[in-house]
Formats: C-alpha cells, structure tokens, sequence
C-alpha cells in the first residue's frame, strides 16, 4: 500500500519537504530513507530493488503526468489538484 498518486503531479511538494520537480523526485525514488529520516519507502538504490537510471527516469516522467485535467466552457484546459475539484463540485 502507498499513498493516492491520482494527481501526483499536481503537488507543490514531495513528502512534504521538497519542491516538487523531477531532479527531487527522481533522487526522492532513488533513496527516500536518506533524505527523511522516518520514511517507510524502500530504498530503491542497492540491492535486488535497485533501479537503473532509465527506470528512474521512466518513473518520474510518469509520476509527473499524473495530473487532473478540467476543461471549462469557453476557457482553456488546466490543471488543478483533486481537492480544488472535489471543492468545486461541492
């Protein structure tokens, strides 16, 4: 189990302490554990869990496009997180 990556790439923020870009995810995905202390995700830099930099690569790219579309009449599509939708339709 792990958390709701649905619009993961609407985040401002990885684990909550850094800036949501793909070089810190890229290195948040390689080693979580040493970035913060108390992380639960494997660390997928050694063993028989480690990525080479293509699947890293891979996994970023698709991470990042998780995104949530909305297409407003009239306007252009844009993207905005699950909560500001579930929000809207409320």
């Amino acid at each position: 189990a792990g958390p709701n990556l649905n619009n993961f790439g609407n985040r401002t923020t990885i684990a909550g302490i850094l800036d949501h870009n793909k070089k810190n995810l890229k290195a948040w995905i390689h080693d979580a554990p040493s970035l913060k202390a108390d992380v639960t995700m494997s660390n997928f830099s050694e063993g028989s869990k480690k990525l080479s930099d293509q699947q890293l690569d891979a996994l970023v790219e698709y991470l990042s496009e998780q995104k949530i579309d909305v297409k407003v009449p009239g306007k252009a599509k844009f993207k905005i997180s699950a909560k500001t939708a579930k929000e809207h339709n409320e």
